[in-house]
């Protein structure tokens, strides 16, 4: 995220996993992105689906 905001100036980010995934969910609190609510993920053919846990931050 620093290198992103540093040489492209973003400011604003967002991110996703997988609702079990959890593990991922704490690497994306430790970037200080926020937890704003459940989306979904399917594969591209529709023959799975998954709830996704949203995350967005800003610097």
């Amino acid at each position: 995220m620093n290198y992103v905001y540093i040489n492209f100036g973003a400011r604003k980010f967002a991110s996703s996993h997988c609702e079990p995934n959890l593990a991922s969910g704490n690497v994306m609190k430790k970037c200080g992105l926020h937890f704003i609510g459940y989306g979904k993920f399917e594969k591209l053919d529709g023959s799975v689906q998954m709830r996704s846990m949203e995350y967005e931050g800003e610097m």
